[in-house]
């Protein structure tokens, strides 16, 4: 009879232990199933802006980078390439001006068996702006000054405009682009250089250098003279020229060693009316200095700017309209 109790409560510890192993061994799959399916990370991924309509761009935008969670098994979350993953914010049909976007789940596409739990920062404010193209004037950016007794006498740039494109709210108010700095300090002679364009990294420009040239020459001194006023010759069946006033002031730069051979009397202001047809109008002259032609004399301003001409015998020419030309 003891042996048959002894055998039955061995059978019974046994049971007990196999019974124990089970629920640690049920516990242990409970878990660890459990852990696969509800492992998360946390994912830093680029903000990509697709399907901009043309014609349009992005000018402001407040959210570059985002943060997506990511639930799934760890296997998953741990093999899958989130590296390359992705949140996107498609544009198709939208009209220039501002707005805020919501970031949710569909915003990232995550790969089988991975689920979006959310998108740090929710939403992201944007601006659309037409695209405008334009022509801009360069304007270098000149700096120190040439040796004593020399000066700039010009400034030579190609190409003096460019065709920049951007958004017109940048690009509608900028009448001039500017290159980074040429030095024309302690020069004797002329000097070229190619220089870059400085400008909004949000403007494009059609080229981004260009040559500028610095002619150098002795320096001058300014002078006020009463000239002439030239008309061109020109062919014999070409319309008769006839500016209102004979005499104009010239402000202009003439070299030192020059200053004694100039004069009224050797110097003209020319109007030219060459391939004009009948009719009025107002040319700006040009200075001619017939013995040196090649004398580096420079234009600051003729006073007045223009000069009134009359060309042939144009039907709208009456006395009043003349007399107020």
């Amino acid at each position: 009879m003891s042996k048959f109790v002894a055998k039955s409560e061995s059978f019974r510890a046994v049971e007990m232990f196999r019974a124990i192993v089970a629920l640690v061994l049920a516990f242990g799959l409970w878990f660890f199933v459990a852990d696969e399916q509800g492992a998360e990370v946390l994912v830093s991924t680029p903000l990509e802006l697709v399907n901009v309509p043309a014609g349009l761009e992005v000018v402001d935008q407040s959210v570059q980078e985002v943060d997506v969670r990511l639930r799934g098994a760890s296997g998953l979350l741990r093999d899958a390439p989130l590296q390359g993953l992705r949140a996107r914010l498609d544009l198709t049909g939208e009209a220039p001006g501002e707005r805020t976007w919501f970031l949710g789940a569909e915003a990232v596409e995550a790969p089988s068996g991975v689920q979006v739990m959310r998108v740090d920062p929710p939403q992201v404010l944007l601006r659309l702006d037409r695209t405008l193209t334009s022509t801009v004037r360069v304007s270098p950016r000149v700096l120190g000054q040439p040796a004593t007794g020399f000066e700039i006498h010009s400034v030579v740039i190609e190409p003096l405009e460019l065709a920049v494109e951007g958004p017109e709210s940048l690009l509608r108010d900028t009448a001039q682009i500017t290159t980074e700095p040429i030095s024309a300090q302690g020069l004797r002679e002329t000097f070229s250089q190619r220089l870059q364009i400085e400008l909004d990294p949000a403007l494009r420009p059609s080229v981004r250098y260009v040559d500028v040239r610095l002619d150098i020459g002795e320096a001058r001194e300014a002078r006020e003279l009463r000239l002439a006023v030239w008309v061109t010759p020109s062919d014999p069946d070409e319309p008769v020229c006839q500016p209102a006033i004979s005499e104009i002031v010239a402000n202009v730069r003439i070299p030192r060693s020059m200053l004694n051979q100039v004069d009224e009397s050797n110097l003209f202001a020319v109007v030219s009316c060459t391939g004009l047809e009948d009719g009025i109008y107002e040319i700006v002259p040009e200075l001619l200095f017939p013995e040196a032609p090649e004398a580096p004399i420079g234009v600051v301003s003729f006073d007045p700017e223009t000069v009134n001409t009359v060309v042939g015998a144009p039907e709208e020419l009456t006395t009043p309209a003349w007399e107020g030309a």
